[in-house]
């Protein structure tokens, strides 16, 4: 039956779209969303060329692959590029695919200009079919435009109801602002083509299929390839001012006292409660450790160099869910720096080593998509009998100081001599795992 086969190829082709970009999309710590981007973008021409002139019979009635398959995966993307990234980060393929629709056209109407030399009488060359196109893609990018914002806007409206319905969520999401696009592009359709109604009304309903099928994949990726938790979300009320969830997500965060790249405690915050920790009458005497941890700049700026800046800050947020992983419960972490990390440890100094132990074990099962080792230097100083937050962030300090001088990768422990002058030790984890 030619209908079901075509509904069969439909999804077939979604299946091929989704692994294909997601591949290039979870490459992205190695090769930068530069080329998941491009790639998104390349396919734009034949998604509006689809859209305007290729049609199959399906049993919810015709329907192209341009809009049900590669316009509503391309909104899946940019939604998965929003839920793991940022809004700065979805606005890049966007301004792209405009600025080329653009160029396009003008050249395009430059193009009607020349006195052409027929080389071949049965192909002219199609300069109308050229202008036709470009506005549509013009037409379609702008669409897309406010068809991300929208779709933010929506995602974010059910994160607070549907947060562990991540798949209906993102499909709530999606055929809402497909069924959206789908009257705007209909209209250019319209106008340009004369596309009949019935394309309309078939075409909804093939994109809301199409949502549920994209949910269903990108569920099934968050689910065993994506594994860390998914981006803290905030309730919006303003996303149409040049979509600057990112800037207000930031001035958030800084109210909030976290640091808006791994979305750990601030400086701020640390440096409250250092000094409220050591002067806690409530737990006098008590073990306590203060660990500065520094990534290594021989690999951090190699990433930084080869990768770009994006990467290097992604990285920045693997060792933060590293150090997630590896403390104990009552620890706080904390971003002090451009790669520098505190940990308040309230153990003693072995419960420290064996926190700082186990983070380097993680880090270095994920350090496998940069190319590179990532290690850490450690400089850890304990309260001991004094109370001054001041004196024991110098005795870090110094202690992580001279795990850099010995090369990077070394954990190095303070301590006073009888004289009050800091001297410090290298440091061994324990033999014995964390029980």
């Amino acid at each position: 039956m030619p209908h079901i086969l075509n509904l069969t190829l439909l999804v077939a082709e979604a299946a091929i779209f989704f692994l294909f970009m997601a591949v290039l999309f979870r490459w992205r710590a190695r090769f930068g969303l530069g080329v998941f981007t491009c790639t998104l973008a390349t396919l734009h021409f034949l998604e509006t060329y689809l859209a305007s002139a290729f049609y199959v019979a399906t049993p919810f009635g015709i329907l192209s692959p341009g809009s049900s398959v590669l316009f509503s995966g391309k909104l899946m993307m940019l939604l998965l590029i929003y839920i793991k990234e940022d809004v700065a980060s979805v606005r890049q393929p966007i301004y792209g695919i405009l600025a080329g629709n653009i160029l396009t056209l003008l050249l395009a109407y430059l193009l009607r200009l020349h006195d052409v030399a027929i080389l071949n009488p049965a192909s002219p060359p199609q300069i109308g079919f050229i202008e036709t196109m470009s506005g549509l893609m013009v037409w379609g990018t702008t669409l897309l435009f406010i068809d991300s914002i929208a779709l933010v806007l929506i995602y974010e409206r059910f994160a607070r109801a549907l947060r562990h319905l991540f798949v209906l969520r993102v499909f709530l999401a999606l055929a809402i602002v497909l069924a959206i696009d789908q009257i705007g592009f209909y209209l250019a359709l319209r106008w340009f083509l004369g596309v009949p109604i019935e394309a309309f009304y078939s075409g909804l309903i093939g994109k809301i299929f199409a949502a549920l099928i994209f949910a269903v994949f990108a569920g099934l990726y968050m689910r065993f390839v994506e594994r860390e938790d998914l981006k803290i979300t905030t309730p919006l009320s303003n996303v149409l001012q040049e979509l600057t969830y990112q800037e207000r997500f930031e001035q958030l965060l800084g109210h909030t006292g976290r640091d808006r790249t791994t979305l750990l405690l601030n400086g701020s915050s640390f440096t409250t409660d250092l000094s409220r920790l050591t002067k806690d009458p409530a737990t006098p005497g008590e073990p306590l450790n203060l660990v500065l941890i520094e990534v290594d700049a021989t690999a951090f700026d190699e990433i930084e160099q080869r990768l770009g800046r994006e990467n290097s800050e992604a990285l920045l947020r693997t060792v933060a869910r590293v150090l997630e992983g590896a403390v104990h419960d009552g620890d706080e972490i904390y971003r002090l720096g451009r790669r520098q990390f505190a940990l308040i440890c309230n153990g003693t100094d072995v419960s420290a080593l064996r926190s700082v132990d186990k983070a380097r074990s993680l880090l270095v099962s994920r350090s496998e998509p940069y190319s590179t080792v990532i290690t850490l230097s450690v400089g850890i100083a304990s309260r001991d009998e004094t109370n001054d937050s001041g004196a024991i962030f110098n005795k870090a300090e110094k202690a992580l100081t001279e795990a850099r001088l010995r090369g990077g990768n070394q954990t190095v422990m303070a301590s006073y001599d009888h004289d009050d002058v800091i001297t410090s030790r290298l440091a061994a984890a324990p033999a014995h795992p964390a029980p």
